[in-house]
């Protein structure tokens, strides 16, 4: 329950998982003018030792062959409050193409590593846009993992995804922290989060997750950006031809980046998020896409390739994303602010049982989760505090005998009337903002009236 696991535990723990099962392999077959290893990599590639281990943490290992469970890692992790620099998009229609611009410019501009999963990714203009930016990533020789929800993502396609791994046939090597290329030939690694598809899956264990972490193990170059807006023409404001969308879904990111100022031994805010990635990454009912090496050959993914340029190109033309990409380079060098962040998680909802007669114990046991750390921060410290977050729903649970075990809404009362001189402004969604109408409901009909009217009016609002 110190922070070294996090950073260290797939060195110790997967590392030997990787080891157990590697073949020194024949490398007879490579061209001259390369170095005989895995892969051929050209003779000037060097063998680094932090590449070599990076490129190890970032592998994807099957549940059966890991000798750690990463869920249980992450819920007992020791995560630190953090220095970074961070900067706001929020629900306008420019933050949402500055967010959009933003996406495609770190794509372009990693040079070591990306991370990214979506709760919802379609293949519309934007989400084959992204996955014409990430094909190009691979081939310049970023090592990238991306992952999409099973259910969240469920109409989408897989050609595409299956497309991007394809894009490896080209990829190039991976470069050091001083730019040299070493022997490790970058991948695409594609993960289906909690894959539907599995035997016995339950199909409540979802990732809402929004998230990319570009270049995060590179202190100096890393990125974070995480929030509520997923991949598709619905966030950000414009339609196929670049026209005003007018029902756009209003949303809100943030920026994170490490301080210009950092110490070497600091656990930079890149680092950790890519670790947390990593957790959710080897969760043991994902699924990894693996393309038919027998349809490859045939070069069916060719097409959706092709396709994926075309749509990066059309994107970029637009008018409105052309000037916000343009502006890019100064967006990301200006603005910054000096915050203190600490990333807090739910990961325990993807292994804990009995979710409604055990909610008090499981509340307490993630020490990492938001209603464990709200509740534990000194009054003293923050008296006043704002909770934004697209699903507020302050749940009430049952036992099996009907008793209520644990209630949201009446312990955020109680805490506010224990604490006087402290005040709790909460932000969530509005039906004009959302993009889950049932859980909407649960917000406008039971949170609400529970937070802000006695038993008394929250039956007689109800009857009404």
């Amino acid at each position: 329950m110190i922070i070294i696991p996090l950073r260290i535990w797939l060195v110790i723990g997967l590392l030997a998982s990787l080891f157990g099962c590697a073949s020194p392999g024949s490398y007879d077959t490579c061209p001259p003018g390369t170095q005989k290893g895995p892969e051929c990599p050209p003779l000037e590639a060097v063998d680094d030792p932090f590449i070599n281990a990076l490129y190890n943490k970032r592998t994807w290992i099957p549940e059966d062959e890991l000798d750690i469970d990463p869920i249980e890692l992450g819920v007992n992790a020791d995560i630190p409050v953090q220095d970074a620099r961070t900067k706001f998009l929020g629900a306008k229609s420019e933050d949402a193409v500055n967010s959009l611009a933003a996406k495609i410019w770190m794509i372009e501009n990693a040079q070591h590593t990306i991370d990214a999963t979506y709760y919802i990714f379609k293949r519309d203009l934007i989400g084959e846009a992204m996955l014409g930016a990430l094909c190009n990533a691979v081939q310049r020789g970023v090592d990238i993992r991306f992952m999409v929800d099973s259910i969240g993502s469920i109409g989408s396609n897989r050609s595409g995804l299956k497309a991007l791994d394809t894009c490896t046939d080209k990829a190039g090597f991976m470069r050091n922290a001083n730019g040299e290329l070493t022997t490790k030939k970058a991948r695409v690694q594609i993960v289906i989060f909690n894959a539907i598809s599995n035997v016995f899956v339950n199909p409540n264990r979802r990732s809402h997750d929004k998230l990319m972490v570009v270049d995060g193990s590179f202190p100096e170059r890393a990125i974070v950006m995480t929030g509520g807006r997923n991949i598709s023409l619905s966030y950000y404001g414009i339609n196929e031809d670049g026209s005003p969308k007018a029902d756009t879904y209003m949303d809100a990111e943030i920026l994170i980046r490490a301080p210009l100022d950092s110490e070497p031994n600091d656990y930079p805010v890149g680092e950790l998020s890519e670790n947390y990635y990593s957790i959710l990454f080897l969760f043991g009912d994902n699924k990894l896409l693996d393309p038919s090496e027998v349809v490859t050959a045939l070069g069916v993914y060719t097409p959706a390739r092709e396709d994926a340029q075309v749509a990066l190109a059309q994107l970029k033309a637009l008018p409105v994303v052309k000037q916000a990409m343009d502006s890019m380079p100064l967006y990301f060098k200006e603005g910054w602010y000096n915050s203190k962040v600490l990333l807090a998680h739910e990961l325990d909802n993807l292994s804990n049982e009995n979710i409604y007669s055990d909610a008090a114990e499981n509340l307490d046991k993630n020490k990492n989760s938001i209603s464990y750390l709200l509740k534990e921060i000194p009054r003293d410290e923050y008296k006043n505090r704002h909770i934004v977050s697209p699903y507020l729903f302050a749940a009430q649970y049952y036992d099996d005998d009907g008793n209520i075990v644990h209630d949201g809404a009446r312990n955020t009362r109680e805490w506010l009337d224990q604490h006087p001189d402290s005040t709790l402004e909460l932000i969530t969604n509005s039906v004009l903002t959302s993009d889950n109408f049932s859980a909407q409901s649960i917000v406008d009909m039971n949170m609400a009236p529970r937070l802000l009217l006695t038993e008394e009016m929250q039956e007689a609002w109800l009857a009404s």
